[in-house]
Parts: C-alpha cells; structure tokens; sequence
C-alpha cells in the first residue's frame, strides 16, 4: 500500500500576501500558528484582498525574532510584532460577515495605504472574541477560525493538481490554490472522499469541500488575471451546489504539531 504522507506546509501570516514555507508547524483551534492572524481593512472597515489588490501577493513574509517581516523584492519593508496590545475594533466587515480586530500603529496602516493607493488599516486577529466556522461550513459549536475565509486549513493532493495540469494548455502552480497542506501518493482527488485524518499525532475532521473562486485565475507571479483554472475545473468538478470545488477545508479535532514528511493516516 503507498504510504500518503505530507510534502508541504504553507503558512500565510498576512490576508492575501505571500506564504512562508515550513518544516513544522504548531496546530491551534483556529489552524496553522499564525495562518492569517493579519489583514487589511479599508477606510470603511471592509475586507481588502488580493482579488481586488493582487499587489498583495508580491509581499513576502516572514516570522523572525518575534515580528513578523514585510518584504519587497527581497527588502524588509516593516517588521510588526508578533505581540501586540491595540485597540479591539468590532465590526469590522468579513465578506457577509462582521469579525473583531485588534488596530495597529498608524506607521503600519501609511505604508500599505501608500503600497496599495488605497487607505488602508492592518488589524491582527482579536483572540479574546473567536470568530467561529459557519455549521454551513462543517462547524460544530466552538469551532474557531483566524481570518482565513471559511475554515481552519485547506489541504490538497500532488495528484489532484497534476490532473487538473494535464487538462491546461498552460500549468498552473499550487500557489493558484493557496493550500496550507499538500499531500503525496494518493490517487488524484481522493481527499474529497476522507472524514477523519491523523497526521503524524495531529488530528482533523474533512469540514466540506473547497469552493473556489476568482482567487485562483490570479496568476501569483505575473498577477495577470485569466479564465483558468476556473473555466476548466467548472467542466468537470462541480459540488453539490454548483460551485467549482478543488481541495478540502479541515478543522483540527487534536492539537500538537506536525513536519514534512507525516504519514497521513484516512482514519473514515
């Protein structure tokens, strides 16, 4: 039997902006350590994203020396502290949601706004008032989530991206689909069929499907904007509500860590 273990781990501290490539990671209630604990609202409190500011996925980040670094093209631009005492701002507008979040310093809020020719405000995850995963979602009562869209973690097979690539004229990287978990030597899309997988102690429940959207036609170097993989997927991979699905959505149900390499157990 092919042993299915994890290749990859993605973290993506700031909404929208680069992803840090680990070797562990700690796992919380809300998914990854610092998986979307930032994000940037504009002046009328709505979320800012890099569907409508791909500017955002030139940012790379980084954890170091308790702060997390801001770069472009390879020059740290702000470094931000991991701990930060702010003022709790609710209210704050989360796609048709409202969610908490802890202000920044105004010095944080002049740099993006000037990056983004927008005004803008960086405000981190207030972890005194969780948002939790919709039951829509696959959330149970307490299940938390930073400010990623829906749940917790997404994971996606090597397999499922190469079966999609053999259908592109162009390929496509896994970066389009912004997975915190990829998994290899399983059969393209099996994902879609696990309840309940441990990796290495760790342990999670397969919350729903991933619906995907515009995000994903971003190509994550050039940041042009096209019709794949959207128009490709939509032939053959609809869910049960029409949406175009690729990869699934987890919620952790056993905590601790996990490093390149963990087998993958399908518990159901």
């Amino acid at each position: 039997m092919t042993t299915i273990q994890l290749s990859e781990i993605y973290v993506y501290p700031l909404k929208s902006a680069g992803s840090i490539s680990c070797d562990t990671a700690a796992v919380h209630l809300q998914g990854l350590q610092y998986d979307r604990s930032w994000a940037l609202f504009d002046a009328g409190n709505k979320l800012i994203t890099a569907r409508e500011y791909p500017r955002l996925l030139d940012l790379q980040t980084r954890i170091h020396a308790e702060q997390l670094e801001i770069s472009l093209s390879g020059n740290v631009q702000l470094t931000i502290p991991l701990k930060y005492r702010g003022t709790a701002v609710p209210d704050l507008t989360f796609f048709s949601r409202t969610v908490d979040g802890v202000l920044l310093h105004d010095d944080f809020h002049q740099w993006f706004s000037d990056y983004l020719g927008v005004p803008c405000r960086l405000f981190f995850q207030n972890e005194q008032v969780p948002r939790y995963v919709l039951e829509k979602h696959g959330g149970r009562e307490h299940d938390e989530v930073s400010f990623a869209d829906q749940c917790p973690l997404l994971l996606i097979s090597t397999a499922s991206l190469a079966d999609l690539n053999s259908r592109l004229d162009k390929q496509i990287s896994m970066q389009n689909f912004r997975p915190n978990l990829v998994v290899d030597g399983c059969a393209a899309y099996a994902e879609d069929q696990w309840k309940i997988v441990r990796i290495g102690d760790v342990e999670f429940e397969v919350a729903q499907a991933c619906v995907r959207c515009v995000f994903t036609t971003i190509d994550p170097v050039t940041k042009e904007k096209g019709k794949e993989p959207l128009k490709t997927l939509a032939s053959y991979r609809r869910g049960p509500d029409e949406g175009v699905i690729f990869g699934v959505h987890l919620i952790p149900r056993r905590l601790g860590s996990i490093k390149l390499s963990d087998k993958i157990s399908v518990i159901k």
